[in-house]
């Protein structure tokens, strides 16, 4: 039975915290397992989730008294608009 080590300990076997071994000995293991030096581990590894698509991060660039930087580029599209049709 596949085991991890909650305590450090030295003996017929010896781990330390966080091994993982395969203990045969029935008698070994019951001890173990009754002083809680060790847990039972599962043997079938635990599937992983699917990693989710990440959005895109949304930063937001302040500008001039405190509008956003969209704000911003549509205030420059209409003033070259404006430069355009008006001033020519």
């Amino acid at each position: 039975m596949k085991v991890k080590a909650i305590k450090s300990f030295v003996g017929r076997i010896s781990m330390n915290v966080g091994d993982v071994k395969d203990i045969q000995s029935k008698e070994v293991l019951n001890d173990l397992l009754s002083a809680g030096y060790v847990e039972a581990v599962d043997d079938k590894p635990k599937a992983q989730p699917k990693a989710e698509p990440k959005a895109k991060p949304t930063t937001k660039k302040t500008g001039f008294f405190g509008k956003t930087w969209n704000a911003i580029k549509n205030i420059r599209k209409t003033y070259k608009l404006y430069k355009i049709f008006i001033c020519s």
